[in-house]
């Protein structure tokens, strides 16, 4: 019965492998090509200033807070402990 699972599986692939390749392949010719390559280069042109762009001292200010805040919400080493210095389980 284990290998039963496992068989079904691979017969499965196999017979949509069969399928996969018995198809008529339709190659269409279009512009969509030229359109995506488009496209993603007027993505990477609109993403440049970000690469190229300076941090100044009010987002270097900002980041330090936020830092900061996030050091202060985490846990402190004794909050696992009770008042009387019991172990919580």
């Amino acid at each position: 019965m284990s290998a039963f699972w496992p068989c079904c599986i691979l017969l499965i692939g196999g017979v949509a492998l069969y399928f996969a390749q018995r198809r008529k392949h339709e190659d269409v010719v279009s512009v969509n090509a030229v359109v995506d390559a488009a496209a993603d280069w007027q993505r990477d042109l609109t993403r440049v200033p970000m690469l190229l762009r300076d941090i100044d001292e009010q987002e270097y200010a900002i980041g330090d807070e936020l830092a900061q805040q996030y050091q202060s919400a985490q846990p402190r080493a004794d909050c696992g402990r009770s008042a009387h210095g019991a172990l919580y389980q």
